[in-house]
């Protein structure tokens, strides 16, 4: 199986796979952070070690709160001086729950738009969704899972996307 192939497949998996998970993050408290911490069986990082996402933390229009899950995939989320969780973004050896990290009616939502883009552009490839709700970018292979999601809205003032990661 090509490259490409396991982008789709990984993404594709991703999205439906989790589909247990009940516990909303985006646009929730950052008290979310902890809970899905906890659901996760996951271990909260410092982020000093990484030092673009230290100079992320240190914004004073945001936070990013960063747990490490048992296989070591990495999961950042990202949190408004106001205390919201606007975004997440993962790396590592594989997608973590997303329900549980975009929220049921993000994940819903997320995995429409996706069905709708992959019927009128058949193919696999890493998934990339742009709506009014949700900005969802997902790809890799076993192993070497990356991805990130944000709810536009919510993005504090000056801050750009590119920051989640």
């Amino acid at each position: 199986m090509s490259l490409k192939r396991h982008y789709g497949l990984a993404a594709a998996l991703g999205l439906v796979c989790w589909s247990g998970y009940a516990c909303a993050t985006l646009g929730q408290s950052q008290d979310s952070v902890e809970a899905d911490r906890i659901r996760m069986g996951a271990v909260r990082q410092s982020v000093e070690n990484n030092s673009a996402v230290m100079r992320a933390a240190v914004s004073s229009s945001y936070s990013v709160q960063q747990i490490s899950l048992s296989d070591d995939t990495i999961v950042r989320e990202y949190v408004s001086a106001s205390g919201v969780v606007f975004g997440v973004a993962w790396q590592g050896a594989s997608i973590p729950p997303l329900r549980q990290l975009l929220g049921d009616d993000v994940f819903t939502k997320t995995q429409a738009a996706y069905q709708v883009a992959r019927a009128a552009n058949p193919g696999r490839g890493p998934v990339s969704l742009a709506t009014s709700d949700i900005v969802f970018v997902s790809g890799g292979h076993p192993q070497a899972f990356v991805g990130n999601a944000y709810v536009p809205r919510l993005l504090p003032a000056g801050v750009d996307p590119s920051v989640i990661r």
